[in-house]
Parts: C-alpha cells; sequence; structure tokens
C-alpha cells in the first residue's frame, strides 16, 4: 500500500500546526507590545478633555488660564501696548520694585513662562515646549508659599496636540524609556513614582524640583509635587471631573479673543493679603477717611474668588469681577441706575469739550443726584458733622424748607427733604470733572479742582431756587454774565471754610447747572469758548469712547494721564504735608481696635493701661513711617514709575458685580 500521500499529509498538518502556534505565539507578542505601548507610550484612543479647567486644584491661590497659548505668547512682542510699555525703563523698574515682589505673582508667572521655554532643552526628539507639548489650551494654577517658604509653587495643565509629544513625554515618566533619554534631559536626579516622574536641575538659585505627569491625553507639569500626584490620584480612582469646579463661574464669560486674552482667577483673600489694596494703597493715596468713604460706595466684596482678564492688544482690556452683597445703608453702586450713554455724550459736547486744558479727569454716573446727595451727608468722610449742620441751617433759612423748623429752635434733619427737591430740579445722570487748580501765590493745592454736572428737569425751577437762596440768605452769591453761559461766585464768608484752596461757585451753561469747588474754571471756560485758550485736549478720544459704551454700565471714569501728572507734580508738597498727619479718626479707630483686642486676650494689667501703652506704641510707628522725607522719596520714586508709561485710563463699572472695565492706553514714547 502506497504511504506517501498520508505521509505528506501529516507533514502539512503539522507545518500548519506550527505556523499556528507560531501565529497565536506572535499574536500575543504583538497584543502585549500593543498594549504595552498602549499604556506606557503611546494611546491612540486616550480621552482628549474639553476644558483643562477640571484639573484646577481648590486650594489653589490664583489660576491664570489660556485658550489659545501659543498664538498668544508669540504675538505678545508683536503687540503695540506690550512693545511700547517694554521701551520704558520707568515701568521696567515698578516690575522690579519692592511692591510688585511682595506679591510674588508677576515674577513667578514669569518663572513658569520661562521654564516652559526652557524646558525645550531638555525634551526629547527635538520637540518645542510652546505648541508641540504645549497645545492650544494651557492652565496654570498657583500656590502661595507655605509657612517658613518664599517661593510660590505652581503645576501647568497641558494637552498636546502632537502625539509625538504625548509620546515624548510619556517617555519621561516610564523608567525604561527614560533611560534611553536621560542623558539629554540635563537633569542631576530623576525619580519615578506611581504617579510620573520627578526631575530635579541645579539652577543659580539652587535646586529645582520638577513633576511630569500624564492622565489620558493631559499632562501637568510643575514645582508642586504633592498637587501633582493628588491630581493623578484622583483621576485613577474617583474619575476626572466633567465639569470645572463652581469657583470657576464668575457670572460672566471670558469673551475677549483667546490669541490676544489672559484670563486670572485669584482667592479674594490672598489678593487681599498680598496687594492690600486698603492698607497699601487707598489709605496712603487718599488718607484713612476718604479711603473708607470710598469703600462704603460700592458693595461688601464677597466669594472666594475675583476674576480679572487682560486682553493685550493695541490697547489693554482689563474686566474684573467678584461676588458683592449690598452695604446697609444701602451702598450708592447698588442705587446706581444703568448710564445713559446719550446723556454723557450731551454732557461731553455741551459742557466738557469747553472746560480748559488742564481737566485731568471725567466721571459719569447714573445716579440721581439725591441719591448721592443722601450718600454724602450720611457718610461723614466726605461731608463732616461741622459741614452738615452750616448745610442745614442755611436750608433752614429758606423759605422752601420753612415748614421743617421746628418750635423749639432746633435744626432739622434736613437730608429727605433737601434730596426731595433735588429730585424735583434735576435729572438722573451725574457728570464730575476734576482738574489741576492753577497755583495762587503760596498755596499748594494739595487736592485738586472738581465739578459736578447736573441735568436741570426744569430750567426756570433752577434759577427760581437760585433767587430763593440769593434772598433769604441775604445775597451770599456775586454774579456774573459771560455773554455765552451765566455763573455765580460764592462770596459770603460763612460758606468759606477755605477760602486759599476752595473758591466755590455754580454756573448755567446750556441745559447743565455746573457746581464747583474752584470757581476760576468758568472764567477759563469762557476764554475756551472764545477762542483765546485751548480745551480739554483728549474731548476726541473721550467721545470715541462713549460711542462704545458697554450696554449696562453704570458708572464710568476716563483719564488723562499726562494732564493727571501735572496735577500731581504741583500737589505733591501740599500732598505731603496732609498725608504725614495722623488724623484723628485713625487714632479713635486704633483705640477702638486696642480696646477689643485686650477684651479678646484679658491680660493681668488694668485695660487703660493696657490700650494706652499699645496705643502710644503704635502711635511712635505710624508717625515714623509718615515722615515727611520718606514720604516725598516715595512719591516722587513711584510717579516716576508710570510718568512715561500711559496716556490714558478709562474704566467701566459694569451691571452684576460690579464688574470694570479698563481700558488703558501707552503713551508714545516720542512725545515725552
Amino acid at each position: 500500500m502506497n504511504k506517501q500521500p498520508k505521509n505528506d499529509l501529516l507533514r502539512k498538518l503539522g507545518a500548519t500546526r506550527k505556523r499556528a502556534i507560531f501565529g497565536i505565539i506572535g499574536g500575543l507578542l504583538l497584543a502585549v507590545v500593543v498594549i504595552w505601548t498602549k499604556i506606557n507610550l503611546y494611546d491612540p484612543f486616550a480621552e482628549e478633555f474639553d476644558d483643562l479647567l477640571v484639573f484646577v486644584p481648590d486650594d489653589a491661590s490664583f489660576i491664570v488660564f489660556s485658550s489659545d497659548f501659543p498664538t498668544l505668547v508669540k504675538g505678545l512682542e508683536d503687540r503695540p501696548f506690550i512693545s511700547q510699555l517694554d521701551r520704558s525703563k520707568n515701568f521696567r523698574d515698578f516690575l522690579a520694585s519692592d511692591l510688585v515682589k511682595e506679591t510674588q505673582v508677576i515674577p513667578n508667572l514669569r518663572q513658569a513662562y520661562s521654564f516652559l521655554q526652557d524646558f525645550d532643552a531638555q525634551l526629547p526628539f527635538d520637540l518645542k515646549a510652546l505648541g508641540d507639548l504645549s497645545g492650544s489650551e494651557v492652565v496654570v494654577s498657583g500656590f502661595a508659599p507655605e509657612r517658613g517658604s518664599d517661593d510660590f509653587t505652581f503645576v501647568a495643565a497641558l494637552q498636546p496636540e502632537s502625539d509625538l509629544a504625548l509620546i515624548g513625554a510619556n517617555a519621561l515618566i516610564n523608567p525604561f524609556l527614560c533611560g534611553f533619554v536621560e542623558d539629554d534631559l540635563g537633569a542631576s536626579e530623576i525619580e519615578h513614582f506611581n504617579w510620573g516622574v520627578e526631575l530635579t536641575f541645579d539652577t543659580p538659585s539652587g535646586k529645582l524640583s520638577v513633576g511630569v505627569a500624564r492622565i489620558e491625553r493631559a499632562l501637568l507639569i510643575g514645582t508642586n509635587i504633592p498637587a501633582i500626584a493628588k491630581m493623578v490620584k484622583m483621576a485613577r480612582t474617583e474619575s476626572v471631573p466633567v465639569l470645572p469646579p463652581s469657583r470657576m463661574e464668575p457670572g460672566w464669560v471670558w469673551s475677549a479673543d483667546a490669541s490676544s486674552a489672559i484670563n486670572f482667577a485669584a482667592r479674594r483673600q490672598f489678593l487681599l493679603d498680598r496687594v492690600g489694596l486698603h492698607k497699601n494703597i487707598f489709605i496712603p493715596m487718599w488718607g484713612q477717611a476718604i479711603a473708607s468713604a470710598f469703600e462704603m460706595a460700592f458693595p461688601s466684596f464677597l466669594g472666594k474668588d475675583i476674576y480679572v482678564q487682560l486682553d493685550c492688544a493695541a490697547e489693554a482690556n482689563l474686566r474684573i469681577a467678584a461676588g458683592v452683597e449690598q452695604r446697609t445703608p444701602e451702598d450708592l453702586f447698588s442705587k446706581c441706575e444703568s448710564l445713559n450713554p446719550a446723556e454723557a455724550q450731551a454732557q461731553v459736547a455741551s459742557v466738557v469739550r469747553h472746560l480748559p486744558h488742564h481737566v485731568f479727569a471725567y466721571a459719569a454716573l447714573g445716579n440721581h443726584p439725591a441719591d448721592l446727595v443722601s450718600f454724602a451727608l450720611r457718610e461723614r468722610a466726605i461731608v463732616d458733622q461741622n459741614q452738615k449742620e452750616l448745610l442745614f441751617a442755611g436750608l433752614a433759612e429758606l423759605s422752601s424748607f420753612s415748614r421743617y423748623k421746628q418750635p423749639d429752635g432746633l435744626v432739622p434733619e434736613f437730608v429727605e427733604p433737601f434730596a426731595n427737591k433735588l429730585k424735583a430740579l434735576f435729572d438722573p445722570g451725574i457728570g464730575f470733572v476734576f482738574f489741576k487748580k492753577e497755583r495762587t501765590g503760596t498755596s499748594d493745592h494739595s487736592d485738586p479742582g472738581f465739578a459736578c454736572i447736573l441735568k436741570m428737569s426744569d430750567e426756570g425751577l433752577v434759577r427760581q431756587f437760585i433767587h430763593e437762596i440769593d434772598n433769604d440768605l441775604k445775597q451770599p452769591f456775586d454774579y456774573y454774565d459771560t455773554g455765552a453761559f451765566d455763573f455765580w461766585r460764592v462770596s459770603k464768608k460763612a460758606f468759606l471754610n477755605d477760602p486759599i484752596n476752595n473758591s466755590p461757585g455754580f454756573a448755567i451753561i446750556g441745559d447743565y447747572l455746573v457746581v464747583t469747588n474752584w470757581v476760576r474754571l468758568f472764567t477759563e471756560t469762557q476764554d475756551v469758548m472764545a477762542g483765546d485758550k485751548p480745551g480739554m485736549p483728549l474731548s476726541d478720544q473721550l467721545e470715541y469712547k462713549l460711542d462704545d459704551l458697554t450696554a449696562g454700565t453704570k458708572s464710568l471714569i476716563f483719564v488723562d494721564v499726562v494732564r493727571l501728572y501735572a496735577h500731581m507734580d504741583q500737589a505733591k508738597e501740599g500732598w505731603i504735608k496732609e498725608r504725614s498727619k495722623v488724623e484723628e479718626i485713625e487714632m479713635f479707630d486704633q483705640r477702638v481696635k486696642l480696646a477689643a483686642q485686650y477684651r479678646l486676650e484679658r491680660p493681668a494689667q488694668p485695660e487703660s493701661d493696657w490700650v494706652e501703652i499699645e496705643f502710644k506704641a503704635w502711635l511712635r510707628r505710624t508717625r515714623a513711617e509718615r515722615d515727611e522725607m520718606v514720604i516725598r522719596r516715595n512719591i516722587e520714586r513711584n510717579l516716576d514709575y508710570f510718568r512715561d508709561a500711559f496716556s490714558l485710563f478709562y474704566v467701566e463699572v459694569g451691571q452684576a458685580g460690579p464688574e470694570f472695565r479698563v481700558d488703558v492706553s501707552v503713551a508714545a514714547q516720542e512725545n515725552y
């Protein structure tokens, strides 16, 4: 019997079996390689996150994020605003000043940015940190220094667009693959953990530890190693949140062009501690009383965060928002209605444009004048008790208020009836201008001149009220007819508590009553209208801003920085004398605080002794800090910081929040 066909069949079956076994083994090996590659090197199915803000830790002190980071960074040097500002040596000195250094925000943002740029040299495969590694969206979480440390830490969340970039980053994280590239990293130490890798670099300021981790297609890179490890653990055990934390909902949309906008959110308490607006800016600038009155005009800021957006285009556009709570009694801002753009434009065209060239600011409120007066009379920092009593004594002599007189001869409380009178005379919407008072004799004029612009609802009623005051108070005004408008100067000495620095008066210009603390404003306005003197230089830019007024704006302020400096240079010496004083209200507040502190701590010695000893120590320190030479040196340095940097500021206070929108224009360097 022929066995050859059978043997051939067996050989073929054996060969098929071997191929099947080799195929199975090869397939298994390929599967292992694919799985290993997917886990450790490249996962084509890794999840892509729609919003990297899901990686913001709740304990972050501040967050900086951009939706188009590569375009933003590459375009910064080409922005006219940035390039012109960079040419200002004084402004560069400001960024290096102690005030900025104390906040540590800018230096540490620069450190984070420099790290991303320098990280290029440590990346394998010739990858670039900006673009290849960063992707479009970048979120940087910053953490304030812990006790005993001066350094901020940060974590950057990135989502590379390049698969090769993701592979390269994964190579750093994997202990086996890292061995192939560690010689090119430039790190003095490399240590791998279950969450990622920690790289240590030797820098001129010491050792710098940087953590790198991966969560799906997102990379976490930063100097806060515990925060990175915590986020990786959360992703593995609890999964990544679907939506960003609720603290990232500011109540308004990040609306600027992503290619030029930097978004910033910070813990409110962190900003208060680091920047200290009240202590470091408002009090030194205005004094305790006025600073407190200014703050009382706005609602109480609440919520954990304050939100900022900086749009670095041709001009810088800054938006700020925060949660608020209305104060009791009601604050001025909460009562404010939306500003009428047409009314503000009419004020500028009818009055502001004709004012002299040393006007440096225009402000507008949506409030009715009655609301402003009620607020001012309630705040002693604005109108003190003596001024209030003087005003009410005058009102008590007017026939319009005779029915409010009391039989015992005491002066009644005239806040409400006076406010009602204003409601009958004027329409909503108030304008303000601020200007440099021309030097007279040896007066330093530490405060600026100002004028209030009120829209008359009925000119006849206003003139009738002026006539009534003139008659009932036995002619306290000097009247002038310029031909273009009428104005009155307050000449009765009883109403002039500081005739050197304040010379009050008012005018009727068109449909407006203009009240000022420096009546010479009107003689100069007459010269402007006659063409003998120049008017407000930036009135065209102001009208342009009003054409583009944001809907719902409650108030605005427009500042000509060049002329503001002219006022500040002239007012410097008088300002120094004022700010070197320790005001009575400050001493009273300090005694109250010390008494409260004593009751809390309960020391053994009597309260009066302890409070008096601590108060005298505080008074010595405060007077030393307010030495005139120290103040003068600080003023001159701070004035020089911005002298050639900016040309105008324009601020809008929005409807909700409140929100602030600030436009900043840099000065044309050749003009200064």
